[in-house]
């Protein structure tokens, strides 16, 4: 059979997949029976090949993963909810948005043991701390919250977390050569920075060249992200392969040997993977890369899902989680897009050469621009499941922004590296301001082209939900399964839109009669949206300088017309409340330094107010009443609440059937006949007046 090691690393990565989500207990017995499974398969010759490679392959992915479970991270984890002393190396330290910084530290030893596997800690707020710094801290370490982070901490090796240590000592400092390839790599950075003057150019090119994002501005990010762009910011291997493609390029012309070639691409792969980290979509692309060069090398052929299946297996051996992590799974499904895209366009050409058809230059030119758009369109397509799960979206305008885009990558890429390299070198000093200025035009193209397509009206799909996910995704397979099965082209079509007008037209039937209380933004007091018909209320929480992130919720989510927007908070002037207005297109906008009076807002009814140490808004939607607090909310006052929505203060006199807390720190939660919940990913509340109310995206405390 064809790829059969594509196969095996396939079944490997996709049974570690699913066994992370399988229960603790079942996860053994899974595993026991595809080991016998495996061996029963082994002995029964008349069992498909396929079978005989993909159940060893999942026996041994389960067995991996829950080795990986009892040996390497049950140990560690013992240490959690009482203080213990840990000594390691400071690996990562970051400013959050609200001051506090956290750090990442590798631990070396936790209570005296010896930690197998290079297990991290997260610290927050931890003490001044730089990378690569020795320390020995006494912390209280606790496992991982569960929240919508928690996979992407285990994929970083990162299982248990602490707050602010009651001693920490600097030891020393890291002589591993990992540190030297940092600090060579910030030193890099700031001769960049320094070649192209415009801080925004500037960070955009240190991100696409040495993968340094911790000065990117936000609003570059965002722009890129809703352009469906943001790719072209992350290091991958769309850049890998540029750098790979013009060292073999230059080598062959040079020393006119393909081999020799081969083998320094090989040499500049591993040098530009240790220079930007072996982050993993960098070693996927990297191990497609070295493959390549090996097959160069040695006269074989390589091929591109042979090479991803070894880059699956070597991840999930140092580490299984990295399975779950989201920019892996991105990656591994635009790849693999690609890939099809490619093959698919091989097989078109083939089949010309031996049918001997000879076609048109305008034929060709065509056929060749229907395999470019084919290329973003099937990476869409491959990303929808994950882009869903992860709760983001797609851009529609991502096709014809990557057309523009994509081109320009390589050349800023190696503009960039270019740069570096001659600035360095005193007597070709003066060719830094040339390969900047090229590097910074095409940055400026790239710049252009995301504000431009985030800019368009419709063009970005937020996924908030299972229900709004599913049915797209039927319909791609539903056209999928058309084109496979030659169906006419208009049919296929009109099929796949009956599909989604139905399904779509039944959701918004059945919902027409829900009020949704969504949560907008991030932080500690988040803003609070109810929304219904296509209007919304809006209960602003924090200071001014986060409403940009309700705007932006409200524009992802529809752009519901705000009718009302009440500033929760003490003291608030009257300036204040009309930039909130400004910034949300708020019909009306009122604070609580004076009482709210009790008004019908579309059949509902709101009543805010302030207290001694806080401020409430109290909600009755169709029977089902709910409050909002900001501080320290007192219920002695307070009529019962069927749901409390709460802050990080621990409220006086609870008085509520159910709690949903937004951060899973909070420590006051209890059992008093209470129902305790956490957000996980995007909550919200779905009453239906008179009848019913649910919770989404939240797990049961």
């Amino acid at each position: 059979m064809k790829r059969p090691l594509a196969l095996f690393g396939a079944a490997y990565f996709a049974a570690i997949f699913l066994g992370i989500y399988l229960p603790q207990q079942l996860l053994g017995a899974a595993a026991a029976f595809l080991v016998l499974s495996a061996l029963l398969a082994a002995l029964i010759r008349r069992i498909p090949a396929r079978v005989r490679i993909a159940v060893p392959a999942c026996a041994l992915g389960l067995l991996t993963l829950l080795c990986y479970q009892r040996f390497v991270v049950a140990p560690v984890v013992a240490y959690a909810g009482g203080e213990t002393t840990v000594t390691g190396v400071v690996m990562e330290t970051e400013a959050t948005s609200y001051g506090t910084e956290y750090a990442v530290i590798r631990m070396d030893t936790i209570g005296g043991t010896k930690v197998p596997g290079g297990l991290r800690i997260r610290v927050e707020p931890a003490p001044a701390l730089w990378e690569g710094d020795i320390i020995r801290m006494t912390v209280e370490p606790e496992i991982v919250a569960l929240d919508q982070y928690r996979f992407s901490r285990y994929a970083d090796g990162v299982f248990l977390e602490a707050g602010k240590p009651s001693a920490c000592e600097r030891v020393g400092e890291s002589t591993s050569p990992l540190f030297d390839v940092l600090r060579l790599r910030d030193s890099l950075a700031w001769d960049l920075r320094l070649q192209l003057s415009d801080s925004d150019v500037s960070e955009v090119a240190v991100a696409m060249t040495l993968g340094d994002r911790s000065w990117l501005p936000v609003d570059i990010q965002e722009s890129f992200r809703r352009a469906g762009l943001s790719h072209v910011l992350v290091v991958s291997g769309l850049h890998l392969s540029m750098v790979v493609s013009a060292v073999y390029g230059a080598l062959a012309i040079l020393l006119r040997s393909r081999r020799f070639a081969a083998a320094g691409a090989a040499v500049a792969a591993l040098g530009y993977m240790c220079l930007v980290g072996f982050t993993p979509s960098v070693v996927r692309a990297g191990c497609a890369a070295l493959m390549l060069c090996a097959g160069r090398l040695f006269r074989r052929r390589s091929d591109g899902f042979t090479s991803m299946a070894l880059s699956a297996m070597l991840l999930c051996v140092v580490n299984p989680y990295a399975a779950v992590d989201a920019g892996l799974l991105l990656s591994y499904s635009a790849a693999s897009a690609v890939l099809l895209v490619g093959s698919a366009e091989r097989r078109c050409t083939l089949r010309d050469k031996l049918q001997k058809r000879t076609r048109s230059r305008v034929a060709l030119a065509a056929r060749s621009l229907a395999f470019r758009v084919a290329v973003p369109a099937a990476t869409c397509l491959a990303t929808l499941p994950v882009l869903a799960s992860i709760g983001s979206g797609v851009s529609l305008w991502s096709i014809p922004a990557n057309l523009v885009a994509v081109p320009f990558t390589g050349g800023i890429v190696l503009a960039g590296l270019v740069t570096l390299l001659v600035c360095q070198l005193g007597p070709l000093a003066f060719l830094a301001e040339a390969a900047a200025f090229v590097c910074g035009l095409g940055i400026r193209v790239l710049i252009a082209t995301a504000a431009t397509a985030a800019s368009l009206p419709g063009g970005y799909f937020r996924f908030t939900g299972v229900l709004q996910t599913l049915p797209l995704l039927a319909a791609v397979l539903l056209f999928s399964a058309g084109m496979r099965w030659k169906i006419r082209l208009p049919v296929n079509l009109l099929c796949t839109a009956l599909l989604l007008a139905s399904v779509y037209g039944a959701q918004y039937a059945l919902g027409a009669d829900v009020v949704t209380l969504s949560v907008a933004g991030t932080g500690t007091t988040p803003a609070i949206v109810l929304t219904y018909r296509g209007e919304a209320v809006v209960l602003y929480r924090s200071t001014l300088t986060r409403v940009d992130r309700v705007a932006q919720w409200l524009e992802e989510n529809g752009s519901p017309d705000v009718v009302l927007a009440v500033y929760l908070r003490e003291d608030v002037r009257s300036a204040d409340i009309q930039d909130l207005q400004e910034a949300l297109g708020a019909q009306r906008c009122v604070g609580v330094a004076k009482k709210l009076a009790e008004e019908p807002i579309r059949d509902i009814m709101i009543v805010a107010d302030t207290q001694k140490s806080g401020t409430y808004a109290v909600m009755d939607v169709g029977g089902c009443v709910v409050c909002v607090g900001s501080g320290t909310v007192d219920f002695a006052l307070l009529p019962h609440a069927d749901y409390f929505i709460a802050g990080t203060p621990e409220p006086a006199n609870l008085d509520a059937g159910t709690v949903l807390l937004l951060s899973p720190d909070v420590d006051w939660a209890g059992d008093d006949g209470v129902r305790w919940y956490v957000g996980t990913g995007d909550p919200k509340l779905l009453v239906r007046p008179g009848k019913s109310a649910i919770l989404t995206g939240v797990m049961e405390r």
